[in-house]
């Protein structure tokens, strides 16, 4: 792996650009504000907190990347890591912890912070090692000066915490959006459409100039609005696909799960040649993952009347 440093803060609307194929052979460190650095690994991405005795990360990633990242941290800003914070339950985002106290000097002294129900996931799927410092939601500690906000947002997992470093203007909340690309497959796994509408509902009312996505690019507000008017487009043009498609095609089979895959291919056909005119451009790969799309917005409408 080669890395890819600039020590420079990156300004408005920086796009690390490439491939992901590209980048996936970099490890990728930029500041995001004075104090909070931007690290990719392998297509994952963590947030760090360089304080005057110690760093913050937020996320360490699975053990390879763990490992990796320790190593950032120590050769390129001769720091050890102390805390760590977990952004949601998901093993591929927080596993790497175990790996993070064996090697820190700090050892079993490193502080783990999470919101409540981040906590109580991780315990319950012993997907990570359980938080040592638990936090209400909206609640703020202090790390070496800069300050670290926990909100539960959302929409990808019940515990996505959104974590912002208010005087520094940066945000972490990672897979709700992935800019510079199409949203993954279903979402994510989001909950549902209405979870996932309110934790973007929730990240663009926030204060912050620049983020971490966790995966994509590096984000700003304007990825963001672009989710939600796409997520709009999606709902308008599907809600018509399926009024066209029980109209016509609801009621043509001989049985439920017949019924049921008539009715799902008829209302793809009849969204995604708008969907694709409007957003293939402004969303690459928005080909690959847009059946996903309006299966899961489908869903929505069907169950919920919305």
């Amino acid at each position: 792996m080669t890395l890819d440093f600039d020590n420079q803060v990156v300004v408005d609307a920086y796009r690390l650009g490439g491939t992901p194929a590209v980048r996936r052979e970099l490890e990728i460190v930029r500041r995001l504000s004075a104090r909070v650095v931007f690290i990719e690994i392998g297509g994952y991405q963590c947030t760090l907190v360089l304080g005057r005795e110690s760093a913050l990360l937020v996320d360490p990633l699975d053990t390879g990347r763990a490992a990796r990242v320790i190593k950032i941290v120590r050769e390129t800003f001769g720091l050890e890591i102390s805390t760590l914070v977990y952004s949601h339950m998901h093993w591929d985002h927080i596993s790497g912890a175990a790996h993070v106290m064996a090697e820190s000097r700090y050892g079993v002294d490193v502080a783990i912070h999470a919101a409540l129900s981040c906590a109580e996931g991780v315990a319950s799927r012993q997907t990570g090692v359980v938080p040592s410092v638990v936090h209400a939601d909206g609640e703020s500690f202090d790390f070496e000066g800069t300050t670290v906000t926990l909100s539960v947002v959302g929409g990808h997992t019940p515990d996505l915490t959104l974590i912002l470093f208010p005087e520094e203007q940066v945000a972490h909340a990672v897979d709700l959006i992935h800019p510079g690309q199409a949203e993954f497959f279903d979402f994510g796994r989001a909950i549902d459409i209405w979870s996932f509408e309110r934790a973007l509902d929730a990240l663009a009312a926030a204060s912050w100039r620049v983020l971490c996505a966790g995966h994509g690019d590096i984000g700003w507000p304007t990825d963001v609005t672009r989710a939600q008017s796409y997520l709009r487009d999606l709902r308008a043009v599907t809600a018509a696909a399926v009024d066209e498609a029980v109209v016509v095609q609801g009621v043509s089979a001989d049985t439920p799960n017949s019924r049921a895959d008539i009715l799902r291919r008829s209302i793809r056909d009849g969204a995604r040649t708008a969907l694709l005119a409007r957003w293939s451009v402004l969303l690459p790969g928005l080909e690959y993952t847009l059946d996903s799309h309006i299966d899961r917005m489908a869903d929505e409408l069907l169950y919920f009347g919305g």
